[in-house]
């Protein structure tokens, strides 16, 4: 993992996913039906013997808009710290982000809901992507968010 960029490791991800893209010394530009560029970034420190990081990872549309999105985790080093960010990343927000610029690839829609949510009288697509939770139990299946959550 250290050899690659947190760039590089987008684009490997969107690789495995089917997606073809470029990179440069700033983003990832997917090859997807709506245009969008990626941009990672990480910020990390040693907290209790242990290194706390945050990802952020950045998408911006062609007219501007950015959607950000961050991932928290920690580890043993700075690689296991950064491997459960992009871990965390490739398990919930990829797919929905896929999803929200284009992609109808069979294998990304599986992992994300659909919804329309009414707001004020506009009507919104929602691209709803799976939830990570974080625990120390030893049964990470039987942790469930409460009723209300949703």
């Amino acid at each position: 993992m250290p050899d690659l960029t947190l760039n590089e490791h987008l684009a490997e991800i969107l690789t495995k996913h089917g997606i073809d893209s470029i990179t440069d010394n700033e983003f990832v530009y997917p090859t997807l039906p709506y245009s969008v560029k990626l941009k990672a970034q990480a910020i990390y420190q040693e907290m209790n013997n242990y290194i706390s990081s945050q990802m952020d990872v950045m998408a911006i549309a062609e007219i501007g808009e950015k959607i950000i999105e961050s991932f928290g985790d920690f580890g043993k080093d700075i690689e296991s710290a950064i491997s459960n960010n992009i871990h965390n990343f490739s398990s919930g927000t990829l797919h929905a982000l896929l999803a929200a610029f284009g992609c109808r690839n069979p294998d990304v829609l599986d992992y994300i809901t659909f919804e329309q949510w009414e707001i004020d009288g506009k009507v919104w697509e929602a691209y709803i992507g799976n939830l990570i939770p974080k625990t120390n139990a030893k049964n990470h299946a039987a942790i469930r968010p409460p009723e209300q959550f949703f």
